[in-house]
């Protein structure tokens, strides 16, 4: 630990966790596996328990929801934001009722150790960086499974209403047909993109609601061409001229989304369209954990933003896109809405931000889907 903290700049002072023995134990963490690891397996996993601030116990109290801070374990093979920063394991913080909680787990009563060089908090397991993207999570949940379908069939039936269109596909034609490619998977930041040197890196890390197969079920659909029944009910997207202009021949663009895209709005965007690209998260990190739930202060918590330009483009106003739920503990809903969607599997950490299974569909009660 003294060799580690050396390698940072020794003026800092720190906030180390120390898990306890049963917790390491009962993460694999033996004193036989121990002596097997490595010596840059070992240095990461101390460096997941360390931050180069010193954190107190009143700035954690005092403030509504979590704190989110950057541990010293950086990621050695990948990359956060298009720009190639270091990507750090980040946590977040909160003490209620003499309890610590870390990424919305209670890590037991508040024991605290103050230092020369900053502060010690005995916890009870150890902190694990999440290791796979979001779209591996899920797919790797049954619970999930009308879910990560419905995403890979509408992108495909996309590109397949484009291809039949154009007899090509978006990516293979001009700079404006590529636009009408769709990549939900990385619109939604679900996975691992790659820079102009083909490095790996995420972007905007984000917290989705992602309905479970329950919820789906309640609403009538026990399976994937139920959904996509609906899609064509409802009317699918449709082939729109685009004329030539730049030396471009003319195509056929796409007007339109599918139904289920609505029904998804809430889900994994906070309710902003698929195509609303003025608004950006500007690589923030919206990381909401179950218990911030509770938290008021998430009623102005600003998710995205776009500058728009106003008395003849000379002066810009900065407009924000806030929290859209009304929330309790373990529960969202719209404004709108009666009924809660209960979140029935909680912060699950990811590469790309946060899972929070909910086992009711989001859409306003305003909004006729049938």
């Amino acid at each position: 630990m003294d060799s580690i903290l050396e390698m940072s700049d020794n003026k800092k002072k720190f906030t180390v966790f120390i898990p306890s023995n049963h917790g390491l134990e009962q993460g694999g963490w033996t004193l036989e596996s121990i002596t097997k690891k490595s010596k840059t397996e070992l240095i990461e996993f101390i460096q997941a328990h360390i931050l180069s601030i010193n954190i107190q116990p009143d700035c954690l109290q005092k403030k509504e929801g979590n704190l989110i801070v950057e541990t010293n374990f950086i990621y050695p093979n990948i990359l956060y934001s298009s720009k190639g920063l270091p990507y750090n394991y980040s946590i977040g913080l909160k003490i209620m009722d003499n309890q610590l909680f870390i990424n919305g787990k209670e890590q037991g009563n508040l024991k605290l150790i103050k230092t020369k060089n900053g502060s010690l908090y005995e916890i009870i397991d150890p902190l694990v960086p999440p290791s796979k993207s979001a779209w591996e999570l899920l797919q790797s949940d049954p619970e999930y499974s009308l879910y990560t379908q419905l995403m890979i069939a509408t992108d495909s039936m996309y590109t397949a209403i484009f291809e039949k269109a154009n007899g090509y596909k978006p990516q293979d034609g001009h700079s404006n047909a590529q636009t009408f490619q769709r990549n939900s998977l990385e619109k939604y930041h679900f996975v691992f993109k790659n820079n102009k040197d083909n490095d790996l890196y995420v972007d905007d890390l984000t917290t989705w609601f992602i309905p479970t197969n329950k919820a789906f079920h309640d609403l009538g659909f026990n399976s994937l061409d139920d959904l996509l029944n609906f899609n064509k009910k409802r009317g699918e997207p449709e082939r729109e001229w685009q004329e030539p202009i730049s030396g471009y021949a003319g195509f056929y663009g796409i007007r339109g989304e599918f139904a289920t895209d609505t029904l998804l709005d809430y889900h994994h965007n906070w309710g902003l369209r698929f195509a609303d690209l003025p608004y950006k998260q500007g690589h923030m990190k919206i990381l909401v954990f179950s218990n911030d739930l509770p938290s008021k202060s998430l009623k102005t918590f600003p998710i995205a933003h776009y500058e728009k330009l106003i008395l003849n483009g000379v002066h810009k106003a900065d407009l924000y896109y806030l929290f859209p739920f009304i929330s309790s503990n373990n529960s969202i809903k719209l404004p709108n809405e009666v009924h809660n969607a209960i979140l029935t599997k909680q912060d699950v950490l990811t590469l790309n931000g946060i899972i929070q299974g909910v086992d009711r569909i989001l859409v306003p009660d305003s909004l006729n889907i049938f």
